[in-house]
């Protein structure tokens, strides 16, 4: 009965029709007729002047990880219906139009920088897109030992140490030096150690660059 009343464009009658079989009895074609009609009545009066929202879940700051994949969550809204949702090229699942869709989709990641689209259509074809930025960095920091020099049973290493994207921290034998932006150089003045010096250097997606110096390759002059 809602099917004859969409093909005689009785919008209203096939729209109870269809809503009573979806409530007593779901099936796809009971969803696919109701999208139809509640589109075509949206179609008809104008009435649905606002696209979709879009919001991913967090900071919607660049993020930078090693991580091979990214799991995407969030929700779309809209005040008459999302008819499809794509995040990452992958369709979210709408069988029947919602005005609040939560998704959680895992997207796949390449080497250096990500741009995740979520794409929200609703029921009267108006579309909103809302992109999520990723890094992703597989590759640690570059070490540099420039100078290593020891005086007085003190031993002065310096140097450099860089990151394509940014770097997270920098220790040598245990002690924190401070590091900002990409190329930071370091100054460090330590007693001289019985066995060998270890510098490691650890980026922001938690990628770990470590370099050890034996005692003997100490410049004692």
């Amino acid at each position: 009965l809602g099917v004859i009343h969409v093909t005689g464009k009785e919008y209203d009658k096939a729209i109870v029709e269809l809503e009573n079989s979806m409530a007593s009895a779901p099936s796809a074609k009971a969803s696919f007729f109701l999208n139809k009609v509640r589109a075509d009545k949206l179609s008809r009066d104008t009435t649905d002047r606002k696209a979709p929202e879009v919001h991913f879940k967090g900071s919607t700051a660049p993020e930078i990880t090693s991580s091979c994949t990214k799991v995407v969550t969030g929700v779309a809204n809209d005040d008459t219906g999302l008819a499809a949702l794509t995040v990452g090229g992958k369709s979210v699942p709408i069988s029947l139009a919602e005005k609040h869709k939560v998704f959680t989709t895992e997207v796949a990641l390449t080497e250096g920088k990500n741009s995740i689209l979520a794409m929200a259509t609703d029921l009267a074809g108006k579309k909103k897109k809302k992109t999520l930025e990723i890094v992703c960095d597989r590759r640690g920091p570059l070490i540099e030992i420039a100078q290593l020099r020891a005086e007085d049973n003190q031993v002065t290493v310096s140097g450099m140490v860089s990151d394509d994207h940014e770097l997270g921290s920098l220790t040598i034998n245990g002690r924190l030096w401070p590091v900002t932006g990409k190329a930071p150089g370091y100054n460090f003045k330590l007693s001289l150690p019985e066995g060998r010096i270890t510098v490691v250097a650890i980026d922001r997606a938690g990628n770990v660059t470590g370099a050890r110096v034996r005692r003997e390759e100490f410049d004692l002059s």
